[in-house]
């Protein structure tokens, strides 16, 4: 954890491991992933210096927190459902760990829920096979499936999502492979290069912009990996809601320095239990 120009280090539930993914919007909750004492991955929040474990959802073994929402009091991820035996959508609140049930397949994971608590974002198995990006609303747990990409085999995840719930960013398969997305309701699933090239009115000459990981809680600023002239960079981008005739008056893209690795390595990484 770093806090104040220094570093300190999150105890962890006695095992070797310990991984942090998120923190609450005024910085007081962490939430993450131990190792502990039986070396079962269990998810954990940190709060003023305590740990607290989050524990397994009916009999399971394995639990992963990802997201918080703005004030630290919800938290997702995913859980082995020992009563359901498939891996599920987890979300804590001081009531104690559950799992969503309205889920396909026996994979599926929430990473990230939006500041407003309303809006869950993760993965579940597609209606044929394969996984698809897909949203529940907390209040009713009821699954929307966001689809895929055309053209490709189905493959998607949400990674992320705005503080109303409103725009959600992710990974979709296409095919030219996979490719990063944003969704609204109104837009539907686009190809990130293809919403910035076509209804953004952005030049995109020399960039790659192979993933988004995070988007802003108004929805208007994404942020990913990709690549630029052939070097790796990392890019933030600003939308607005009108394209107009100039896109350098209102969009940009900035090269980074690789501070997106860790966020995009976590997501890749989600994949395996």
């Amino acid at each position: 954890m770093w806090s104040s120009g220094s570093f300190s280090t999150l105890s962890g539930l006695g095992g070797s491991t310990a991984a942090a993914y998120a923190v609450s919007g005024d910085g007081a909750v962490i939430l993450g992933s131990a190792r502990n004492a039986a070396n079962q991955w269990e998810a954990v929040r940190w709060v003023g210096g305590s740990t607290t474990d989050l524990g397994f959802v009916n009999g399971g073994t394995l639990s992963h927190g990802y997201g918080l929402n703005s004030d630290g009091s919800v938290a997702v991820g995913h859980a082995l459902d020992g009563a359901a035996s498939r891996y599920a959508p987890l979300v804590w609140t001081t009531g104690g760990a559950t799992a969503l049930t309205d889920v396909r397949g026996s994979f599926s994971w929430a990473n990230a829920i939006s500041t407003d608590g309303s809006t869950i974002v993760g993965t579940t198995g597609g209606a044929g096979g394969g996984r698809v990006a897909a949203y529940w609303d907390r209040a009713t747990g009821s699954l929307h499936d966001l689809g895929d990409l055309p053209g490709g085999s189905v493959a998607g995840a949400g990674w992320d999502v705005s503080g109303d719930g409103s725009v959600m960013v992710g990974r979709g398969h296409s095919g030219a492979g996979y490719q990063p997305f944003i969704w609204t309701a109104t837009l539907g699933m686009r190809e990130l290069s293809d919403y910035l090239t076509n209804d953004q009115a952005m030049n995109l000459t020399g960039w790659v912009l192979s993933e988004v990981v995070a988007v802003s809680d108004d929805g208007n600023t994404l942020v990913g990996n990709g690549s630029y002239q052939g070097t790796q960079q990392s890019w933030v981008v600003t939308l607005n809601a009108a394209p107009v005739p100039e896109p350098e008056s209102y969009a940009m893209l900035l090269a980074g320095l690789g501070v997106l690795g860790a966020v995009a390595r976590r997501r890749r990484g989600q994949a395996a239990a």
